[in-house]
């Protein structure tokens, strides 16, 4: 059976989609939006994006410490998802106090610098929820640390 997968990462700019149909790359697309790459007409079925889906409104989520167990010694590259209030922040500084003073630590710069990616597709799949049946979140450490 033939299903279009797709692999999606943020870039500068946009995002990149590696697309496989059984087994095999048939494709990359540089996209503007993520919005009209997954609802364009060619989506793939199934999209695994490089960004924290699912975020709390306090608290970390269950997976991330996980993750970073399992993935030992290269756990920190999986540093803590935003709090969903945290995201309407213009600056890392702005998003450092909500994030304080909701669950008492502060944002790192790492993680701020793709807050526009991560708000991008929570707003995305928040305003179509017929989307989250196949978009899921990936983590490319992850992956590797099971193939090997």
């Amino acid at each position: 059976m033939e299903l279009l997968v797709a692999g999606i990462d943020g870039c500068k700019g946009g995002w990149l989609a590696v697309e496989a149909n059984a087994g095999e790359v048939t494709g990359t697309h540089y996209v503007t939006s993520l919005h009209d790459y997954l609802t364009g007409p060619d989506a793939a079925a199934i999209v695994a994006i490089d960004i924290p889906i699912g975020l709390t409104d306090v608290g970390p989520r269950e997976c991330d410490p996980i993750v970073r167990k399992l993935i030992q010694p290269r756990g920190s590259s999986v540093f803590p998802a935003p709090i969903r209030p945290a995201l309407a922040a213009r600056t890392r500084e702005e998003a450092s106090a909500i994030s304080q003073q909701i669950q008492g630590k502060g944002v790192g710069a790492q993680a701020f610098g793709i807050y526009d990616k991560i708000r991008e597709v929570d707003d995305l799949l928040s305003d179509r929820p017929d989307l989250r049946d196949r978009s899921f979140e990936i983590h490319p450490e992850l992956c590797f640390a099971a193939l090997a």
